[in-house]
C-alpha cells in the first residue's frame, strides 16, 4: 500500500486551490479498503476439546470450590446465557447457553466464518464435553 501525498490548500489570487478532487479521494479510499481486506484477520474458534479439562475439573470439584472460583471457570466456558421469554409473562421461557467454542449465534449475519469453520445450528450438549464412562 502506498502512502498518498495530499496537497495542502493554498490561496492563489484570492482563490483557494490545492484540494484533492472528491473522485480522487474516493478512489484512494477504495484502494485502501481493498488492501485492508487482503490482510483482514478472522479469529478461529477454539475446539471443544480445549475446554474439556476445565469442564471436567469444575464438575469434579464443584462442592469444594468457592462461588468465585466456580464463576471464574464458568466464564471460561460460556460466552452468554440467554433467557428467551415466550408469552406475555414468560411462562414458556427458554434458557440458551452459548459456549465459547461455537460460533456466536448473535453475531452479525455478515461476519465471516474462520477458515474451516462451519455454521452450527444447535449447541453442543454437556455429554459431548464430559469423558465417556
Amino acid at each position: 500500500m502506498s502512502c498518498a501525498v495530499h496537497r495542502v490548500p493554498q490561496r492563489v489570487n484570492g482563490v483557494i486551490v490545492g484540494f484533492d478532487r472528491p473522485d480522487t479521494l474516493v478512489a484512494q479510499r477504495d484502494a485502501i479498503r481493498r488492501e485492508l481486506d487482503k490482510i483482514a484477520v478472522v479469529e478461529e474458534l477454539p475446539s471443544a476439546e480445549e475446554f474439556r479439562p476445565p469442564a471436567v475439573g469444575l464438575i469434579e470439584e464443584w462442592d469444594t470450590l468457592l462461588t468465585a472460583e466456580r464463576n471464574a471457570i464458568i466464564r471460561q466456558l460460556v460466552r452468554r446465557v440467554a433467557l428467551i421469554r415466550n408469552g406475555e409473562l414468560g411462562e414458556d421461557g427458554l434458557i440458551g447457553i452459548h459456549p465459547v467454542w461455537e460460533p456466536d449465534p448473535w453475531a452479525p449475519l455478515d461476519a465471516p466464518l474462520a477458515d474451516g469453520a462451519t455454521e452450527v445450528s444447535a449447541t453442543t450438549s454437556a455429554a459431548e464435553l464430559l469423558p465417556a464412562g
